[in-house]
């Protein structure tokens, strides 16, 4: 079997990627699926304009061949910001044009190389356009190998979005909270990072394929529907969850309920909980919205009791009234203001204790500290017989 005439010893002539005609001098010959270690080069100057569907970035990626050109990034027309001295080239969407770029992905990089390439356009990092235009232009030139060549800048960067998009995606699919509506659609609403709805729906569509859901990005401002396990994307600039269904209180006030049940305070760690639970997701969870309790707290977190206690004590008070003197926590080491566990207020601290016997707990001590019975003696046990 002949050797590479580029003198590449690990691939013979009909693998390699110079023809014999390159001449032994030109290159060293890279063997195929293997891209240049320098990144792909971009115009600092130049900016590509586009409409913000994946349709007219697949055209501006398609011109940057027509035109011979790598801008440093592609920009939607809403997040347009232009540097100082920048050019800006606008592009027309073409359907044409995308076709081609997207066979042309498919062709080369294979199906799932191009779905994480739309996984990545989701994002909502500013340079995401820059980030997804160098990572095609890389992949094109090396093959399917470039998704493995993670040492590569231009890689690198691509990787970094795709797993943030797909991070979001695993963390609203845990924190979207439906609730029935009158007309028995279930709606939740979302505020992610990323345009994270269309890789949502194929989840939800697939568990609730029998009855009729919405999932709102009230960043994004695009509304995924499903009905009858088929789903489609509606772009809505505002939407407000309608009247609950009967009973969807109760639900939200029992999910609240359980959330607070399995709450250890001992173990209470507010940082910890908000790196698991993010503090931007918390205005549309059912569990950290104060009006999803039926029963009303005050402001020291102590619930109101329903029903007056036995005999007229303890009555419960009217809504936004400070609790009595004796709900409230007593410091450690202090007596109550009016009498307690430990007698009169006027006994001092330690009369009381020294009164108490050696068995007596401290809360089962009785309001007469004299009538404490003295613990018995111990009797003496006999003497032992001297040894013989």
């Amino acid at each position: 079997m002949s050797t590479c005439p580029g003198n590449c010893a690990r691939c013979t002539l009909d693998t390699c990627v110079r023809k014999a005609s390159t001449g032994r001098g030109a290159t060293r010959g890279r063997h195929r699926g293997r891209g240049p270690s320098a990144p792909v080069p971009r115009d600092h100057d130049l900016v590509y304009l586009y409409d913000g569907t994946l349709e007219g970035f697949f055209s501006a990626v398609f011109a940057t061949y027509v035109h011979h050109e790598h801008p440093c990034n592609i920009v939607a027309r809403r997040h347009l910001q232009l540097g100082l001295l920048q050019g800006l080239r606008e592009i027309v969407t073409r359907q044409d044009h995308a076709v081609r770029v997207h066979d042309g992905l498919v062709d080369k990089l294979g199906l799932h190389e191009y779905e994480r390439i739309k996984v990545g356009f989701l994002s909502d990092a500013e340079d995401k356009g820059g980030i997804v235009y160098r990572y095609i232009a890389y992949a094109m030139h090396a093959g399917s190998w470039a998704a493995r060549d993670h040492t590569h800048p231009d890689v690198a960067d691509f990787d970094r979005i795709w797993q943030q998009v797909y991070g979001e995606r695993h963390r609203m699919l845990q924190f979207a909270r439906f609730s029935k509506t009158a007309n028995g659609v279930y709606c939740a609403k979302i505020a992610p990072n990323a345009n994270v709805v269309p890789l949502m729906m194929g989840h939800f569509a697939a568990r609730f394929n029998t009855q009729p859901f919405l999932v709102y990005d009230e960043v994004h401002h695009i509304a995924g529907v499903s009905q009858e396990g088929r789903w489609w994307l509606v772009p809505t600039e505002r939407f407000e969850i309608g009247p609950l269904a009967a009973g969807e209180a109760q639900v939200h006030d029992l999910w609240k309920r359980f959330y607070d049940a399995i709450c250890n305070e001992e173990r209470r760690n507010p940082r910890l909980r908000m790196g698991f639970m993010p503090k931007r997701l918390w205005g549309n969870l059912v569990e950290m919205d104060p009006l999803a309790r039926l029963d009303t707290r005050n402001e020291f977190g102590l619930a109101r009791p329903a029903t007056a206690p036995p005999d007229g004590e303890g009555a419960s008070r009217p809504a936004g009234t400070l609790p009595d003197e004796g709900e409230l926590p007593q410091p450690p080491g202090t007596l109550p203001a009016r009498g307690g566990l430990l007698g009169p207020a006027e006994t001092p601290l330690d009369e009381s204790i020294d009164k108490r016997g050696p068995a007596q707990h401290p809360l089962e001590l009785p309001a007469d500290a004299a009538a404490v019975p003295t613990p018995p003696a111990c009797p003496v046990p006999p003497a032992l017989p001297p040894p013989t």
